[in-house]
């Protein structure tokens, strides 16, 4: 990547990031040097500490990395909906019976999933969260530790990703079963909660799944008998690369090679799923 591109994107990310808060980590963004690759992968982690921008692209192809300083007239912009420094977190409200309606028409899942879920909206305001679901983040324990917000309206980027702290794992655990034999490993939430009233599901909030994420899987595996990997139609490709990469740490694992994304899949199409997961 030559200087002058370099640059042109640690301009983009002052652009795109000028609000960030202090102590704030958003993961799981499209990279403005490698765009995500074929896949559109959402690789770019960033952090806003001390009045800079860090960033780190975390395909091993690209190698964007590296702080950025804010402007000045932007290292003291405070919203009024600022979040907790200790969370992160941005103010929310449940959802409104219409709109927990209309996600559930969307996406075929019941209103009593979107509940379970604790999905809520981040109010009618006009400004970088505002009209968006937050959908929480849940540990194995099924904690919350962090939240995805999530724009159905066009907003820019199409999700923010906060985590609790540093440390947290990026992805989404729904045990809503007590018991059940198989993982699945999908890419976003909305198929994650989709299946969760029939087997435990992991959102991994993209293609990408890490060291950190496979460890915190083989740690709390115990019970089940098969780990399928479902990601969406356009990424097949990158399933069987997965697949391959953590046959050591993952044996026996399997893919589901998909023509419609979960979340999109009608009353037939889900149902086949659901026999071809047994």
């Amino acid at each position: 990547m030559g200087r002058q591109g370099y640059d042109q994107h640690r301009y983009q990310l002052l652009l795109d990031y000028a609000d960030i808060q202090d102590g704030e980590t958003q993961v799981g963004q499209v990279c403005p040097a490698c765009d995500g690759g074929s896949s559109k992968e959402g690789s770019l982690s960033v952090t806003g500490r001390d009045g800079r921008i860090l960033y780190n692209c975390h395909r091993a192809t690209c190698g964007f990395r590296g702080a950025v300083d804010l402007s000045p007239s932007k290292r003291g912009h405070q919203s009024s909906y600022s979040p907790s420094r200790s969370k992160g977190y941005i103010k929310s409200t449940p959802l409104n019976q219409a709109t927990a309606k209309l996600l559930s028409e969307k996406f075929g899942i019941g209103e009593e999933a979107v509940r379970l879920a604790d999905l809520r909206w981040t109010g009618d305001d006009d400004w970088r969260y505002g009209r968006r679901i937050s959908f929480p983040i849940y540990g194995p324990d099924s904690a919350k530790r962090g939240e995805v917000y999530r724009s159905y309206q066009g907003g820019i980027p199409k999700s923010i990703t906060h985590l609790g702290n540093e440390d947290a794992v990026t992805q989404s655990w729904y045990k809503w079963k007590r018991t059940s034999d198989n993982l699945i490993l999908v890419e976003d939430q909305m198929s994650a909660i989709k299946l969760a009233p029939y087997h435990h599901a992991i959102a991994l909030l993209g293609t990408n799944l890490s060291e950190a994420k496979v460890d915190e899987i083989n740690a709390n595996k115990k019970g089940y008998k098969h780990i399928t990997l479902c990601l969406d139609a356009d990424a097949t490709y990158e399933a069987i690369k997965l697949q391959l990469k953590w046959a050591g740490k993952l044996p026996g694992m399997c893919m589901q090679a998909l023509e419609t994304d979960i979340k999109d899949m009608d009353d037939e199409e889900f149902a086949d799923l659901l026999k071809r997961l047994q």
